[in-house]
Formats: C-alpha cells, sequence, structure tokens
C-alpha cells in the first residue's frame, strides 16, 4: 500500500529542511573535480598576475567575480564563519581597480553614441529585449512545463516486506520515476500515465 508523503523533489533526495547551507554547497563543489580544478586554476591564475604591477589590474579583473560569488554563497548559504576572510581579497582587489575605473569606462563606452535620442532607444530595445526574456521564461516554466498526471510527488510504501521504501515520480513533464531502497540506493525509471489514468514504469 502507498502512501503520498509530500512533494518536491528537494525534501526526497536532498532533505533541505534540515540539511545545512554549508553541507549543499560542498556538495555542489564536491560534486566535479573539473569544475573545481577550473576554479582552481583561476584562482592561482589571477594570483600570479597580481605579483607584477604591468599585469596587475588584470589579476584583479579576473578574481573580481570569483571572490564576488563567495561572498555571495557565503551571505546566501548562511556560511558566515567565511564570510570576514572573503570580504578582506574582495576589498584589497578593489583597492587594485579602483583607480583604473575611469580608463576602464572610457575604454568600454567610447564606442557608443552618448547622444539623448540613442540612449533613449537603447533603452527601449532593453527593456522590450528583457521583458520579452522575462514573459518567456515564465510562460516556459509555468505553463508550457507543466504536465501534471495525478501521481506527481513522493509515495510512501506501507505494510511491504520487501526493500522498496519510497517512489518518487517527477513532475513537469520530466516522466522520471525514482525508487528508493533501504539503504539509499535508488534506481530511476521512465514512467506514464496515459488518457485512462494506467499507469506504466520502465527503464
Amino acid at each position: 500500500m502507498c502512501r503520498e508523503r509530500h512533494r518536491g523533489f528537494e525534501s526526497l533526495f536532498l532533505r533541505s529542511s534540515t540539511a545545512t547551507g554549508f553541507s549543499l554547497t560542498w556538495y555542489y563543489f564536491g560534486f566535479s573535480s573539473v569544475y573545481g580544478t577550473l576554479i582552481a586554476l583561476l584562482q592561482v591564475a589571477g594570483g600570479l598576475l597580481l605579483t607584477w604591477p604591468r599585469t596587475a589590474l588584470i589579476g584583479a579583473l579576473f578574481l573580481l567575480p570569483v571572490a564576488t560569488n563567495i561572498i555571495l554563497i557565503d551571505i546566501f548559504f548562511g556560511i558566515r564563519g567565511a564570510l570576514p576572510p572573503a570580504v578582506l581579497p574582495f576589498l584589497c582587489l578593489m583597492i587594485v581597480v579602483l583607480p583604473d575605473v575611469p580608463g576602464l569606462m572610457r575604454a568600454l563606452l567610447r564606442h557608443f553614441d552618448s547622444s539623448r535620442r540613442a540612449m533613449v532607444a537603447r533603452g527601449v530595445v532593453v527593456s522590450v529585449l528583457l521583458a520579452g526574456a522575462w514573459g518567456f521564461t515564465y510562460w516556459a516554466a509555468n505553463y508550457n512545463n507543466r504536465a501534471p498526471t495525478p501521481i506527481d510527488g513522493i509515495w510512501t510504501i506501507e505494510d511491504s516486506a520487501g526493500p522498496l521504501r519510497q517512489i518518487f515520480f517527477e513532475y513537469n513533464r520530466a516522466y522520471m520515476a525514482v525508487f528508493r531502497f533501504e539503504g539509499g540506493r535508488d534506481e530511476v525509471h521512465h514512467f506514464e500515465v496515459d488518457a485512462e489514468g494506467r499507469l506504466r514504469v520502465w527503464e
């Protein structure tokens, strides 16, 4: 016998209500060794560039997005103890960049027409593009990607002598069924519910 307990992918596999921001963050960063290596190499390269005055600005521009991302993660994932050590290198990078901000602005904006008509036209174009992108994303996430079935969500197996404990039926047209067994072992299958309400599950 099955009983629907709660809905949502996070509550079954991540236990987001009990997992700390620290554990979620390091699980994410530790999932791909290639990603972690690339970030480490970027930080090392930026640090090496900072050691020479001629390339210090390039190194600071390399590292500023990395340092900003670290600070945002510390704030929004609740990693409070790591925030002060992350702010200090960010401030040092800003000290390197600030004297060159006027020159950077001139280099980046020199090819733009600064007339009032051109600025208004650019503002209109950017606003239309942003509104269109937002509208399309909202439609895709809330309407185009919705195909609910009567069994979407997490089901708990009761009164069973077998090892199967939970079944998760993904929604939003993913058609993924995850069977969770004793010991945390998972099996991923495909499922469909036809027009007559019959469920089919296969590899």
